[in-house]
């Protein structure tokens, strides 16, 4: 089942032999595909901006290839997300969040990452399933909420009710009341430390 994607890898939900949910990542179809198209375009790009320009660098297309090679590469991101769930458990990394008047504070952790096991150049990610609501979901739900009865409510109560049972009313209660912009502010500010003092961009 296909649950989520991006620009460049979707992720599938799976059972494991003995039973464990998982998370399967993979490369969407054709993306090696287009990606070699698209650094083709590139490299005309930059071709015709040394052409016309003396100050560009030769050195920025490989660079940009290089980076790009390594978001195609499974092995690497799963390293990052290892040694960035190390670097959150070392520093006892919390987010700070706040319903109505009442603060609670929430530990930052990573999935645990069962493929690869080192740096291979694989086309696959397994990891452990995490249900959960988005960003995007928490605010389309609160919007939800604040309107009388929809339809959309009733979508919303029924997918929560799909991945929690009965706990709606408990779940509702906590999305109702949380605070959504500085739940956000929280993550970009730990997002930052993460890239300027763990080294990590995950």
């Amino acid at each position: 089942e296909c649950v989520g994607s991006a620009s460049i890898k979707q992720v599938h939900r799976a059972v494991s032999a003995d039973g464990q949910e998982i998370a399967l990542k993979v490369k969407r179809p054709s993306i090696d595909k287009n990606f070699e198209e698209d650094l083709a375009v590139l490299r005309n790009i930059l071709s015709l901006l040394q052409n016309l320009y003396n100050n560009v660098p030769p050195h920025l297309l490989a660079e940009v290839e290089k980076s790009a090679r390594a978001e195609l590469e499974f092995g690497v991101e799963a390293q990052n997300q290892k040694e960035l769930g190390e670097r959150l458990k070392k520093r006892e990394a919390t987010l700070p969040l706040q319903f109505g008047e009442q603060a609670e504070s929430w530990p930052l952790e990573t999935t645990p990452v069962h493929f690869p096991i080192a740096q291979e150049n694989t086309g696959l990610m397994i990891e452990d399933f995490v249900q959960g609501l988005s960003l995007k979901n928490v605010k389309e739900y609160q919007a939800a909420l604040r309107s009388q009865p929809t339809s959309e409510l009733k979508n919303w109560r029924q997918k929560v009710r799909a991945m929690y049972g009965e706990s709606v009313p408990v779940i509702e209660e906590k999305i109702s009341q949380l605070d959504l912009d500085r739940l956000q502010a929280s993550l970009a500010l730990d997002l930052l430390q993460q890239i300027t003092s763990d080294g990590i961009f995950h």
